[in-house]
């Protein structure tokens, strides 16, 4: 059969080439197609990515945490507003036209002196007004001729500040889903838990459960000495939360805590008190 086939091919030199030609026209005809029907749909972005801009303010993943990045200052983003604007993008779809009419462009918030640029990959977006009746925003390409609306609410204004994307929160749980609390301060260590799913101390748990800070700590040394550790365990997860308080001069004392221990953030007096309070 070996010998067969050899001999076909030697008396068939065309076969293989052509063949060769017939795949490589398929594989370009479906490539056109795949393209054409996501032009059609209006898709703008490709994703994946894991990277976006605002103007000057960046948001990238590294090492698995989502970060902000301004040029001056790194910190750690907001995880649910950075997750939600890559759904939101890697979802937009140029499908809807308002309006070609260049003299409309800055009634609907486009073509001003300050834009709002969205840029992830090699794609950029030009951020307008929200609709009157508020069932979507309106958007061109950059420098673009056309203005759409996007099925997306996006508030322009407040994407453009470091406030809107930097981390806040050190712990968001279910507090009714929290079975166990571990507090450890050097060599001591409490275990807590709910009692006939009530906790000893309500307004402690609660502030375990949400803790909330007042500003991240740039390039901030933190005196571990003396550090308390919160371990907080629900049905689902694990939240570490790290306390601590450091003197930066004679009279300023800062109240911080960390859920890493690489990142700092400034919280109030009462929190920390209140959250250190059990061991101490």
């Amino acid at each position: 059969m070996r010998k067969k086939i050899e001999k076909f091919l030697r008396q068939n030199p065309v076969t293989l080439s052509g063949l060769l030609a017939v795949v490589v026209a398929a594989v370009w005809l479906w490539q056109t197609i795949e393209k054409g029907a996501n032009k059609q749909a209006g898709t703008l972005f490709f994703g994946p990515f894991e990277s976006f801009c605002v103007n000057q303010l960046c948001v990238a993943q590294e090492e698995g945490m989502w970060m902000v990045n301004d040029s001056k200052t790194k910190a750690p983003a907001n995880t649910e507003a950075a997750e939600t604007m890559v759904k939101q993008v890697k979802e937009v779809k140029l499908a809807e036209k308002v309006s070609e009419n260049s003299n409309k462009f800055d009634s609907l918030g486009l073509g001003g002196k300050e834009k709002v640029i969205i840029s992830a990959g090699e794609k950029k977006l030009e951020i307008g007004n929200i609709s009157s009746d508020y069932s979507g925003t309106y958007v061109r390409e950059d420098d673009g001729k056309v203005v759409y609306k996007i099925a997306v609410i996006w508030d322009k204004g407040a994407m453009t500040t470091w406030d809107y994307w930097e981390k806040k929160t050190l712990s968001n749980l279910p507090r009714y889903q929290i079975q166990k609390v571990s507090i450890t301060k050097g060599d001591r260590k409490i275990e807590l838990s709910p009692k006939d799913g009530k906790w000893e101390n309500e307004k402690w748990i609660d502030k375990v459960a949400f803790l909330n800070s007042m500003k991240y700590l740039d390039n901030f040394k933190a005196d571990l000495y003396n550090k308390v550790e919160i371990e907080v365990e629900t049905e689902k997860e694990k939240n570490k939360i790290i306390l601590g308080k450091t003197q930066t001069d004679k009279k300023n004392l800062v109240y911080w805590a960390s859920n890493e221990g690489k990142y700092f953030f400034e919280i109030s007096q009462n929190d920390f008190e209140l959250l250190t309070g059990i061991i101490n």
